[in-house]
C-alpha cells in the first residue's frame, strides 16, 4: 500500500512490533519481535508455519513514551485515519483480511474473500449500491455508486483507487458531487467508490 520504511522504523520506536513474513518460493516464513526498534532480547528470528506474505502487529503505542500515550485520546485526527483503514477492503476485501482492536476490543473483523458490497456495508453502513464497470483505451476499472432511492444523510463519500492506491483527486469528486446534486433532495449525498487501472505513464 506504499508504506513507507522510515514510518515503520518509527513506530518500531514506540510501539511493540511483531513482524511475520513469508516468501512465495519458501515453505516456511519468519517472524521477528521489535522493541525500541531493535530486536527484542532473546528474541531472534525464528522460523514458523505461514501465509505467503508479511503481516505486521503493532501493540501498546507509546508504552515507553507514558505522557504521550496519555496524551492519547480519540480526536479527529484518529478518526481521519480510521477512515483511511476503512477503505482499503474496499480494494483488496478479495484477497486481504482487516482486523482492528482498539482497547482490547474489536471493532471491525473483516475475513478475506468478502465482496465489495459486503465490506461496504460493514464498514461504512452503505446498503443497496449498484455496480458498475468501467473500460476504453486507456482506463479499466469497477466501482459501487449509490443510487437515488438510496442516497444518504451522512457527509458526501468519494472513494477512489487507481492502480492499487488510495488517492484524493479533488476536480473529480466535485464533478461527481455536481451530478448528484442535480437529482438528489436536498441534504442527501452520493456515495461512490472506483477502482481504476491506467497506464502507469
Amino acid at each position: 500500500f506504499g508504506f513507507r520504511g522510515e514510518a515503520l522504523s518509527s513506530i518500531s520506536q514506540v510501539s511493540q512490533l511483531s513482524v511475520v513474513s513469508r516468501r512465495q518460493e519458501e515453505a516456511l516464513g519468519w517472524t521477528a519481535e521489535y522493541r525500541e526498534g531493535k530486536l527484542a532480547t532473546g528474541e531472534d528470528p525464528r522460523p514458523l508455519a505461514a501465509q505467503v506474505g508479511t503481516t505486521l502487529t503493532i501493540r501498546n503505542l507509546f508504552y515507553n513514551l507514558p505522557l504521550r500515550r496519555q496524551a492519547l485520546r480519540p480526536t479527529e485526527e484518529q478518526q481521519s485515519c480510521l477512515m483511511v483503514v476503512y477503505r482499503y477492503p474496499l480494494e483488496f476485501s478479495a484477497r486481504r483480511s482487516l482486523q482492528l482492536r482498539r482497547a482490547d476490543r474489536v471493532d471491525v473483523n473483516l475475513p478475506p474473500g468478502v465482496s465489495r458490497q459486503t465490506a461496504a456495508k460493514l464498514l461504512g453502513g452503505v446498503e443497496g449500491l449498484t455496480e458498475v464497470a468501467i473500460e476504453d483505451e486507456q482506463v479499466k476499472g469497477s466501482g459501487l455508486l449509490s443510487p437515488v432511492h438510496a442516497s444518504h444523510r451522512a457527509n458526501a463519500s468519494f472513494i477512489l483507487f487507481i492502480n492499487g492506491r488510495l488517492v484524493e483527486h479533488g476536480r473529480l469528486r466535485r464533478l461527481v458531487q455536481q451530478e448528484y446534486a442535480r437529482v438528489l433532495p436536498r441534504g442527501s449525498h452520493g456515495w461512490v467508490f472506483l477502482s481504476l487501472t491506467v497506464p502507469p505513464s
